[in-house]
């Protein structure tokens, strides 16, 4: 039959080992930062846990104890159903385990991703050779110095940037070839810029959105 512990000693086995059986051990505190000091304490003790049940009203003091205790996961107010749930990951930190599976996470998991970059062949693309030594003390230096390590970094959106380089490109080719044309060819040129970059705006901002996202669910994980 289950069998309810009251306050073992910290140092007994029931305390220092997992318990693969219907024993429970009951820790009794006077208040919540006293609890989320002893968890903290035997994370050091045995490591950190797989899962961390807290059964709360408040949303406030579910915050407080997600943000400060670290956990593979995170239960309110239940126990044990998400292991269920085959959309969200399962998986353990430090001694409780490492990664995270199930559904698409499993594939990302045991997937191997492969990263490939393009050079185009063309003239230009290494900026006159800018980032090559020597570097000498004249203006390649200078530039260096005074703008190329101060810019800051800047996602690149798929297929965007090639698009507008070349367009870039052809315009300015029509416009010097067509002098008389070069108004009407550029108004709908800076139109469509214009237009590109609230859509590059807008990718930005949701990807922002995304990391933020992300980064906030990894620190309630902790």
């Amino acid at each position: 039959c289950p069998t309810l512990v009251l306050n073992p000693p910290m140092n007994s086995r029931l305390m220092k080992e997992e318990i693969f059986g219907p024993i429970l051990p009951i820790i009794t505190v006077k208040n919540r930062s006293e609890g989320i000091k002893l968890i903290k304490q035997m994370e050091t003790m045995v490591g950190t846990p797989l899962c961390l049940y807290a059964f709360t009203k408040s949303h406030k003091s579910f915050e407080e104890i997600t943000q400060s205790c670290r956990a593979g996961s995170v239960l309110r107010n239940d126990a044990l159903v998400h292991l269920g749930n085959g959309l969200i990951p399962f998986g353990g930190l430090g001694q409780s385990g490492y990664g995270a599976c199930r559904g698409p996470h499993s594939f990302q998991l045991f997937s191997q991703a492969l990263p490939c970059m393009h050079k185009p062949l063309i003239p230009g693309t290494d900026f006159g050779g800018l980032r090559y030594h020597p570097m000498g003390n004249g203006i390649k230096m200078w530039f260096l110095e005074r703008v190329g390590l101060k810019l800051p970094y800047i996602p690149v959106v798929p297929g965007v940037l090639k698009w507008t380089l070349g367009a870039t490109g052809i315009v300015i080719i029509l416009a010097k070839v067509f002098p008389a044309q070069a108004s009407s060819i550029l108004q709908p040129f800076l139109i469509s810029i214009a237009e590109g970059l609230e859509v590059t705006a807008e990718y930005l901002k949701t990807m922002d959105a995304t990391n933020r996202t992300e980064t906030s669910q990894v620190h309630s994980s902790r």
